[in-house]
């Protein structure tokens, strides 16, 4: 049984699905194991999918979108008077429970730093 923990913000899921509920079935088809959801949600990356899914005893049905994880994820940094810095990953958006828009300050460096701005914080405007 495979059970929704986290619904990251402003991802395609939500306001569909909710921590606790359980995975019935995806495109019609009963899924059990996370493998088998992996390769369907792999095989799908730009399409729609069907997730029936249990809620307090009660069915719902949603069409989400697949995300490509690759096109969500930095694959490149800036660095500038000893700071990095790079887009917030889905997996940072993950842990910081908010959607995966903004810049993540791995270092702060001299620029960053005299302004106290700490590594790991997340700059959403300037």
């Amino acid at each position: 049984m495979l059970i929704v923990s986290q619904v990251v913000p402003g991802s395609p899921a939500e306001g569909k699905l909710e921590p606790g509920d359980i995975l019935v079935r995806l495109d019609g088809e009963l899924i059990t194991e996370f493998v088998p959801l992996a390769a369907v949600l792999d095989s799908k990356v730009g399409q729609k999918v069907s997730v029936e899914v249990q809620r307090r005893g009660v069915t719902h049905e949603h069409d989400i979108d697949v995300q490509d994880l690759h096109a969500i994820t930095p694959d490149e940094y800036m660095q500038f008077g000893d700071a990095v810095v790079h887009t917030l990953s889905y997996q940072q958006a993950r842990h910081y429970n908010r959607a995966p828009r903004g810049i993540y300050v791995a270092n702060p460096g001299y620029v960053l730093g005299v302004p106290a701005i700490s590594r790991g914080s997340l700059i959403l405007e300037v």
